[in-house]
């Protein structure tokens, strides 16, 4: 936040850990540098998740050699495996309009199925390496793990722990360059075909 309570937003965490926080006249020139890049890595997704069970299978694929010839700065690069949901109906403070009893919250983080930091893919690629993993879903016991995280953490609040809706949710994959922290690529899917 700003010293006035102006958020504050990051574009693939470019400029990490002193230049990322961008106002909001900042971002269409970030937007447009990263742009002009060229992927290092393509992922692609699917889902037979249904009646809250099933697999995400993640398949990600080097579009270029990585790290072949280096000998200093290594990068290493992790795959992080998110859930989100749209369309929570909740409670949202409101500066202006007051407090906002039945706000619509979309891209909420539910869950992240590997760790916070994800997990290694390695660091050295050719052109044309895959990387690929399945990961097993069970909304139920996700859920579950997600309420009780909550309720032991009450300060930080519980109103949306439950009631997930598998129809409204999606799988958010991104790979990240461990060393500076920095998003080189991600996509997204609906967790389920409806």
């Amino acid at each position: 936040l700003t010293t006035v309570g102006l958020p504050r937003g990051m574009v693939n965490r470019t400029g990490f850990d002193t230049e990322h926080q961008l106002g909001k006249d900042e971002w269409s020139s970030v937007i447009q540098t990263e742009l002009a890049k060229s992927p290092i890595f393509g992922i692609t997704l699917s889902s037979d998740v249904s009646n809250g069970n099933g697999t995400i299978s993640v398949t990600a694929e080097a579009l270029t050699n990585i790290n072949l010839d280096k000998t200093e700065e290594i990068e290493d690069y992790n795959i992080v495996i998110c859930l989100t949901e749209n369309g929570i109906i909740e409670w949202q403070k409101d500066n202006t309009a007051g407090d906002i009893e039945e706000y619509e919250h979309n891209h909420v983080l539910r869950t992240i199925l590997n760790t916070t930091f994800g997990e290694s893919m390695g660091n050295s690629f050719v052109d044309g390496d895959i990387w690929e993993k399945d990961y097993p879903v069970d909304i139920t016991t996700l859920e579950n793990a997600n309420e009780n995280y909550s309720l032991n953490t009450l300060f930080m609040g519980n109103g949306n722990s439950k009631g997930w809706d598998e129809n409204n949710m999606e799988i958010v994959v991104y790979i990240y360059n461990t060393n500076n922290y920095e998003i080189v690529q991600v996509e997204q899917i609906h967790l389920t075909n409806h």
